[in-house]
Parts: C-alpha cells; sequence; structure tokens
C-alpha cells in the first residue's frame, strides 16, 4: 500500500547530540525545526527514531526534540537498582539543560509512565517548563494484575528485543503490532526504532507502581489518546488515566494498536496542535 509520508527519514539519521544532564549522565536527543518545543519520549525497547513521522506533520513553528530514554539508544545507561524516579529526574534534567520554557510533552507508552512520574515528583520543574502534556498508549496502573506481570517479563526478555532488531523476523513483529495494514517502509522504520536493550538491565518493570492518586497532582492541560485496538495499553486504561487527571481529555482511534506514534502520527500531531494553541492554567490566571 502507498504511504502518505513516504518522505519520513529516521530522525537518528538526521543529526543527533548528547545533551550532559548531570552527574556524566547524557541523553541523546535529535531535533528539528525551531519555535515552540515538543519533546517526545519514546516507549519501553524504542529509541527517539520512534517519532520519525513528525517533523513532516507538526506546524512549522515547532522544535521537534525526541529523546532516548536512559538505557536506550545513544543515551547513558540504567545504573543498578534504579526506579521510576530516575526516569523522571532525567527529563527534569533534560528540560533544564536545553533551558526549555512552555513545552508540550509526549510521551508514549512507558515514555507516558515517565512524564505521569515527572509531572507528580517536579513541581518547579513543571511550573517553570512545561505548557501541556500528551500521554500516548499508556496507563497510570502499572504492574498490577497477572496480564501486566506477564507483560513486563516479556518486555524484560532480551530475545523480544533481539527479534524486534532481526532483519527479518522485524519486520514480522512490526507487522503484527499494528491494527492495519501498514507500508513496507513503516515496517522497516518500526524495526529500525527498535533497540537491543543492554543499558537498560538495571531497571525492573515489575516495580512499576500505580501513580494514580497522584495524578490530581497536575495543573497543565493533558490530552489522552489511545487506540481501540491496543492490546498492551487497553482502552480502559486510558479511561481510568482520563479520570484521574482533572480536566483531562481523552481521545480514542479505531483500528488503532499499540504503536500509535508510527501507526497514526497524524494524529500525534494533531493533539500536540491543539496542545501548543491551549492556555494553561496558570497562564489563564496571570492573564
Amino acid at each position: 500500500m502507498p504511504d502518505p509520508w513516504p518522505d519520513a527519514r529516521p530522525l537518528s539519521r538526521c543529526g543527533t547530540r548528547l545533551i550532559e544532564i548531570g552527574d556524566g549522565v547524557v541523553l541523546r536527543i535529535a531535533e528539528h525545526g525551531s519555535g515552540r518545543a515538543v519533546v517526545c519520549c519514546p516507549g519501553w525497547g524504542q529509541t527517539l527514531d520512534a517519532w520519525s513521522y513528525l517533523p513532516g506533520l507538526l506546524p512549522g513553528d515547532v522544535r521537534l526534540i525526541a529523546v532516548d530514554l536512559r538505557g536506550h539508544g545513544g543515551s547513558s545507561p540504567v545504573p543498578p537498582g534504579a526506579n521510576l524516579g530516575l526516569f523522571a529526574r532525567d527529563v527534569a534534567g533534560l528540560l533544564g539543560a536545553l533551558e526549555l520554557e512552555d513545552a508540550v510533552l509526549v510521551g508514549h507508552s512507558f515514555g507516558g509512565i515517565v512524564l505521569q512520574a515527572f509531572a507528580v515528583t517536579h513541581a518547579d520543574a513543571m511550573a517553570e517548563r512545561v505548557r501541556a502534556l500528551l500521554l500516548v498508549s499508556t496507563m497510570a496502573r502499572g504492574v498490577f494484575d497477572l496480564r501486566t506481570r506477564l507483560l513486563a517479563h516479556v518486555l524484560s526478555w532480551p530475545g523480544l528485543t533481539r527479534l524486534a532488531s532481526s532483519p527479518r523476523l522485524g519486520l514480522v513483529l512490526a507487522r503484527h503490532s499494528f491494527a492495519t495494514d501498514v507500508p513496507a517502509g513503516r515496517l522497516r522504520l518500526t524495526r529500525d526504532a527498535a533497540d537491543l536493550g543492554r543499558g537498560r538491565r538495571g531497571f525492573d518493570l515489575l516495580g512499576l507502581g500505580d501513580l494514580s492518586a497522584q495524578l490530581r497532582r497536575i495543573q497543565v492541560p493533558v490530552t489522552v489518546l489511545s487506540g481501540l485496538e491496543d492490546p498492551l495499553t487497553p482502552v480502559k486504561e486510558a479511561i481510568l488515566l482520563t479520570d484521574a487527571i482533572p480536566g483531562a481529555r481523552l481521545r480514542l482511534l479505531a483500528d488503532t494498536a499499540h504503536l500509535l506514534p508510527l501507526e497514526r502520527p497524524e494524529a500525534v500531531s494533531e493533539e500536540v496542535s491543539q496542545l501548543l494553541a491551549s492556555r494553561s492554567s496558570s497562564a489563564g490566571a496571570q492573564g
């Protein structure tokens, strides 16, 4: 099938740089454009290339900043015994190092969980640097039942990321990650965005806790975006997440599975544009 965005190139091939955020830790980022900042955090086992369709879809006055989370791609490894707080501190460190203000933060899957943890534990950075949050195909409850425990085990299995990056088997796995048929180029990009995972063995996904009760602290506009065919973070989780955040908005997409930034990047762009046009509660109070 034809690709509506055939010119998309992996962001990592368009130039990246390392940002030191303190204590010798570096995060790899890719940037595109200039203007209002949009910072994108990918999911577990993916690199910044997961956002490669956004440069051709976002408004022209946007500075897209895609980041490899700690333990992924070109970023520093995860130290033994690390918890979710480490990833949240990394987000705060990155925003500070780049001196960003009024940024829209976008997180997919585990990246969305990281942004939730950041939002509830770094109130000062949120107030100074963040305009809004877009939480994509994610959840707040962490690992809480048999299904999520099994999922954590599978995602932590080294063989999965080896399969995902395999030239042939990676394409097969990518094909089964979408709810609908997607162009071959999209499958190759999905495979190439996978990360081998050597650098994140210090983090145990089974330790992810429930953030729901803390999310009422979030005071900026939030949109939750999820697919109706997502088997990893089902619609129920999107609804619970939305209900836990004051004033959050929920958008559900038909015929869309878990890899929403790659399957429906135009929807991500639409929601980012809407959040860029929104006014935070603090801005409204000042005006």
